[in-house]
């Protein structure tokens, strides 16, 4: 969970932590199935950018559960995919 646009500047971004990654593709999609933010890089050194609950016009999303599908591959190993839900709170 986190509480973007808050005045505490805690939380404000959504951040996979992975390291030595050679392929990254995260995808967060609202619960009627519409992609609401993709990245294949890294929010890691300001290199990519973390989800900040908003929608990629900037628009604000609302308070509630999105879905996630984050697919990874480390250097010599077999691809990988994690699914979840992460919850904004406003």
């Amino acid at each position: 969970m986190f509480t973007p646009g808050d005045k505490d500047q805690l939380n404000d971004a959504f951040d996979i932590e992975i390291d030595y990654e050679e392929d990254y593709h995260c995808r967060i999609f609202n619960r009627y199935g519409q992609l609401v933010y993709e990245s294949t890089t890294d929010g890691y050194h300001n290199v990519g950018i973390n989800w900040n609950g908003t929608q990629p016009d900037y628009t604000v999303l609302p308070a509630g559960v999105y879905y996630v599908i984050f697919d990874y591959k480390f250097y010599y190993k077999k691809p990988e995919r994690y699914t979840g839900t992460i919850t904004i709170i406003r």
